[in-house]
């Protein structure tokens, strides 16, 4: 009993969490995460341009347009990383719900049938 009160409190929470501040999905993320990174090498080329032809307005230009491209990949980092931890959060609060739902009156191969795909959603 005291178990499901407990995994019922982490859901509750976690759908609080989610509720305040929504997380893109998984393959938003990932698209938002390789366009950053795209345009943070891009900046990192243009840095790489810079020599001792270029003017300082040009390099601190150079520096604040990677400053700026760090910032926006490290913020899609972070995105990916919530994204890929929610789906995995709520996988396993799946795994969790399918293991205390199976009876107790039953073999432990009829069991592992019945939490076979929850336990292959955990791990994918």
């Amino acid at each position: 009993m005291k178990d499901r009160m407990m995994l019922t409190g982490s859901v509750v929470l976690l759908l609080l969490l989610t509720a305040c501040a929504p997380t893109p999905s998984i393959d938003e993320a990932r698209a938002s995460y390789c366009s950053a990174l795209g345009d943070f090498a891009d900046a990192m080329v243009k840095m790489r341009q810079i020599d001792q032809g270029s003017t300082v307005a040009e390099f601190k230009e150079a520096h604040e347009q990677a400053n700026s491209a760090w910032e926006v990949l490290t913020k899609a980092a972070g995105d990916l990383r919530d994204a890929e931890l929610n789906e995995l959060e709520q996988a396993y609060v799946n795994l969790q719900r399918t293991i205390n739902d199976i009876p107790q009156d039953i073999t432990l191969a009829e069991a592992h049938e019945k939490a076979r795909s929850a336990i292959l959603e955990t791990t994918a």
